[in-house]
């Protein structure tokens, strides 16, 4: 592979076919589409995790040095994580400890019952 692509999780989704498959393998993406009929365990095991995170499927078969070596031929790039959480996170609390937020005195909203009543 000359150039290294990085590709989201979204994108690797869109690969999710027996004509176009990506997997996702530790972190780099596999395309694995010239691969899915001649796959060992049967085309199922793999339109099963297509487009997504297989690296706990291909860890827990105990796959041979081979066929990870056969992994080299098919990697298409890096995943690319997105970080949402600590970014969210950051944007929610950085203004407030920036503005040294004091809170005000609380606000008494005047009774909808009258203290007066005539009888």
């Amino acid at each position: 592979m000359s150039e290294t692509q990085e590709m989201t999780f979204s994108d690797v989704a869109d690969h999710n076919s027996k004509k176009d498959l990506f997997l996702v393998i530790h972190d780099k993406v596999y395309d694995a589409t010239a691969f899915v009929d001649e796959h060992p365990g049967g085309e199922e095991v793999l339109l099963d995790v297509g487009g997504q995170d297989a690296t706990e499927a291909f860890e827990d078969v105990g796959h041979s040095d081979e066929a990870r070596q056969l992994l080299d031929g098919m990697e298409k790039g890096k995943l690319k994580r997105m970080v949402w959480g600590s970014q969210i996170i950051s944007l929610l609390f950085l203004p407030v400890a920036a503005t040294r937020f004091q809170p005000q005195k609380p606000i008494y909203l005047p009774s909808f019952h009258s203290a007066s009543t005539s009888s």
